[in-house]
């Protein structure tokens, strides 16, 4: 997995405008659990037929056993009250970040991050 900045006017994204990040920690049983959903998910935006959909998409996790959240996670109004805590931000055309409470299912996972993609028309903030 590549680096990503978070901030609302970053260029370091890898030119994608959106990100579905993870916030997680390496003790955690329920982040150990959704590993494997995860890195799954970072396989699959990148296969057909999700590719097309998802092409803008890049995909994050940070590691929150380093510390507290970072400043620019903070600025964009993104909570983490447990791990793992799992976020939608969207940069481009407008900013909003959208926070997932589904089931952790790659098939969930997918359907979601289609649907937050699709919706680049939606200004408000779901979290």
């Amino acid at each position: 997995l590549k680096t990503v900045v978070l901030e609302r006017n970053s260029g370091h994204r890898g030119g994608k405008d959106n990100v579905f990040v993870v916030f997680y920690h390496p003790k955690c049983g329920h982040c150990r659990k959704f590993e494997p959903t995860f890195f799954e998910v970072a396989k699959k935006v990148r296969e057909p037929p999700h590719s097309e959909a998802l092409q803008n998409l890049a995909v994050a996790r940070y590691n929150m056993g380093r510390g507290r959240l970072p400043s620019q996670a903070r600025d964009l109004g993104i909570k983490v009250p447990g791990t793992p805590s799992l976020y939608f931000v969207q940069h481009e055309p407008s900013f909003r970040r959208s926070k997932y409470d589904g089931r952790r299912s790659t098939k969930d996972l997918l359907r979601w991050l289609e649907m937050e993609v699709t919706n680049t028309n939606t200004t408000s903030d779901s979290s």
